[in-house]
């Protein structure tokens, strides 16, 4: 009964989740002629677009200009005309994704966008700079080949569904500095095998994890105190959580039917 449930309340989440996504995301992979347009707002620097960002009057990287269907590697650069590029905007890739075979981000990117790369099902690795602290809703949603990514270690929030349907992606080190885990963050990556959630970590949101069907391991502390439903429902059969005993973590698995276990003690000191 409390697995038909689950998967009734996850299917309640989804289409929650599609139907405020596809408020945002008209026309997403067609491969039409506005794929190219240039606003009055928006210039040019190689093959990518860029404009301002409204609060601190520095450059943001809008989209890509493609004169034809080859695959393409993009390097952001860290400056145009003396002016930092500082983010990839909400929805920059999101109608060229499919023509974006890698993706090189200076220094200087401290955001990535709402589903900026958004269904970018070339690229198999990421590295997000030490500049960067947050990844915005959908970020890199169903980037279906993508098998690595290497967090920026300042990051402090992982939006909703930013990892979801990246089938692909086999392993993540979540950083130390991260607070909150959104909802459907890393929803169905089908060949994560084991997670570890930081002390930081404060709050995760619904589903989090959900239907990971090769997740088996997960460790959390007794610092997050805000969990939402379904976190962990759906992964591999099996599944086990590592939490501290009385931990709002481990009531909640226990809650959930997961298998709860204590962390080892650490040896004591020579």
């Amino acid at each position: 009964m409390k697995k038909i449930l689950a998967l009734a309340l996850a299917s309640l989440m989804l289409v929650s989740f599609a139907a405020c996504s596809k408020k945002d995301e008209t026309n997403l992979g067609n491969d039409n002629s506005e794929e190219n347009y240039v606003s009055a707002n928006e210039m040019v620097y190689n093959n990518l677009t860029y404009g301002i960002n409204s609060e601190n009057g520095l450059f943001e990287i809008t989209g890509l200009v493609r004169s034809n269907t080859d695959l393409v590697d993009i390097e952001v650069p860290a400056e145009i005309e003396g002016r930092d590029v500082v983010g990839i905007a909400d929805k920059a890739f999101h109608n060229t994704g499919a023509y974006i075979k890698s993706v090189k981000l200076p220094e200087t990117i401290t955001y990535i966008g709402d589903h900026a790369f958004y269904g970018c099902k070339y690229i198999t690795s990421i590295t997000l700079p030490k500049s960067v602290k947050e990844i915005g809703v959908g970020a890199f949603e169903g980037c279906s080949a993508l098998e690595t990514v290497a967090f920026s270690e300042n990051v402090v929030s992982i939006g909703d569904g930013a990892f979801k349907d990246c089938v692909a992606l086999k392993e993540i080190s979540i950083p130390a500095k991260v607070e909150s885990i959104g909802f459907a963050a890393f929803w169905n990556c089908d060949t994560l095998a084991e997670v570890v959630i930081p002390e930081s970590v404060k709050s995760i949101g619904d589903a989090a994890f959900y239907d990971c069907d090769a997740l088996a391991k997960a460790t959390a502390s007794d610092k997050t105190t805000e969990i939402g439903q379904i976190v962990f429902n759906s992964c591999a059969d099996g599944f086990t959580l590592t939490a501290p005993t009385d931990s709002e973590f481990a009531k909640y698995g226990v809650a959930n039917g997961y298998n709860v276990v204590a962390p080892t003690p650490a040896a004591p000191a020579a």
